[in-house]
């Protein structure tokens, strides 16, 4: 959810601010990512706000060192914003403005998130706000002026975290979640040879789960919304992307939503009880409420 925020905040600023990348002579590795607008540097919000959120919501969960816990944050922050000067995709300006801003954006954001996950989880109806919420904000995306796939990503973002929100919230309602049997902080458990091989194979079933409900949610949403609009799928696949085009636009907002979502509600969902099934789950996931 701190992740979900901060992207849009950010995204949306880069389409309302409207300044562009750095015009120093560079080879830019991210051609389509250098289509968008460059203010403020949402690489840097992100490279702010997972590490230390991480940090906050669980120094008083887990019995870690807090000097190490900063110190890897500071540097995951630091590589990644000296990479993106580096790269030609940032001016210095614009990482300083994206930590900035972040810093600012955290102060209120991780209370509110801490008390809003949890409501989101317990309410009987929460899942109706939850996509009304989440549809609204893509509708209402600032206009960029020219096609960029800014909106695109955030859309991405806000339908994952909605579909994570509401695989969390099906578990609760269904009695899946439960608390701990000892109350925090816990021991940190190192994890064995046994483990690790568990850990592995449940990435890789993780991962060919989630290409194939990418694949799967991108090609039914997409010939199921030009259907609606009345239009040839291959046809509106190869006409170019700009704002003229509302029809490609409305597409590609509606695959990315769904395809995302199920990405979402599947990571949290349906692959945790297919772990289990297969015996090769975690079981304190379900007592991490």
């Amino acid at each position: 959810m701190v992740w979900s925020a901060v992207m849009y905040v950010g995204q949306s600023l880069k389409d309302i601010i409207r300044w562009p990348r750095p015009g120093f002579p560079v080879s830019r590795l991210q051609k389509k990512w250098g289509l968008e607008y460059g203010m403020p540097s949402t690489h840097a919000m992100v490279s702010v706000a997972i590490p230390f959120s991480v940090l906050i919501y669980t120094y008083d969960r887990y019995i870690f060192s807090l000097p190490a816990g900063l110190a890897f944050a500071v540097i995951w922050c630091a590589v990644i914003c000296f990479s993106r000067v580096y790269l030609g995709m940032h001016s210095v300006l614009d990482i300083l403005a994206g930590l900035v801003l972040v810093v600012t954006l955290m102060i209120p954001l991780i209370p509110i998130v801490d008390k809003l996950d949890y409501i989101i989880v317990t309410s009987s109806w929460s899942p109706i706000p939850v996509l009304a919420v989440s549809i609204l904000l893509i509708v209402f995306y600032p206009d960029s002026g020219i096609w960029t796939p800014t909106r695109g990503d955030t859309a991405l973002t806000v339908s994952v975290c909605a579909g994570l929100e509401i695989g969390a919230w099906l578990h609760y309602m269904l009695g899946d979640f439960r608390p701990p049997a000892n109350p925090p902080p816990y021991e940190v458990i190192w994890p064995s040879y046994a483990m690790m091989g568990m850990l592995l194979l449940r990435t890789v079933l993780g991962l060919c789960c989630i290409v194939a409900t990418r694949a799967f949610g991108k090609s039914i949403s997409y010939a199921f919304v030009c259907f609606l609009l009345g239009r040839d799928k291959n046809e509106l696949r190869q006409s170019e992307n700009t704002l003229q085009n509302k029809n490609k636009i409305i597409v590609e907002l509606s695959y990315k939503f769904f395809a995302c979502a199920m990405i979402g509600f599947n990571t949290q969902y349906l692959l945790p009880n297919v772990f289990k099934l297969l015996r090769i789950g975690r079981p304190d996931f379900y007592t991490e409420i």
